[in-house]
């Protein structure tokens, strides 16, 4: 469905906002399409059906801008075996907020990114200290401090360091 067509990329662009994260591109004779998926699901999970994508014309600057004719349908229920049966023995003494090996892999597939390496590796020990939280309510207050910290360190505003905090923000 053809939604409109601007003459500059970033009239175009600031239609995605945060509501979409780029997903891949591909080229054409037409021009590059740039597809980018609901960020309402997660990335490695079942994908919302409703997805955008930008057509950069490659005989102009215009920029067209495609939306699928798609409801969001993203499914905030998780699948959770061994974790009700952990809860059924333990009842309401046990609150798992995520599995903490597939967490670090995650963030350690993230981290590597970070071009100071120093820093990858103190953001790693601080994300160690957060799975130590005992309630969902300290970790989620010692999360809100974890990215408030590294944004206040991050003077410099280096771009690895703001997508790595994104990411863990958004996870």
């Amino acid at each position: 469905m053809d939604e409109a067509t601007f003459d500059k990329p970033g009239e175009a662009e600031s239609l995605i906002g945060n509501k979409w994260s780029k997903h891949y591109t591909h080229d054409t004779e037409n021009g590059r399409t740039v597809y980018y998926r609901c960020n309402n699901a997660k990335r490695r999970g079942p994908q919302c059906s409703a997805s955008i994508y930008l057509l950069y014309h490659a005989d102009s600057d215009k920029v067209t801008v495609y939306k699928t004719e798609a409801d969001h349908d993203h499914h905030d229920d998780k699948c959770r075996g061994i974790d009700e049966k952990v809860s059924n023995v333990f009842d309401s003494s046990y609150n798992q907020i995520m599995c903490w090996a597939h967490m670090k892999r995650k963030v350690d597939n993230r981290v590597c990114h970070i071009d100071d390496k120093q820093i990858a590796k103190e953001i790693v020990q601080d994300i160690e200290m957060l799975q130590l939280s005992n309630s969902i309510e300290v970790f989620e207050l010692a999360s809100t401090l974890f990215i408030k910290k590294w944004n206040a360190n991050n003077k410099q505003k280096n771009q690895s360091i703001l997508d790595f905090l994104n990411y863990f923000d958004n996870e």
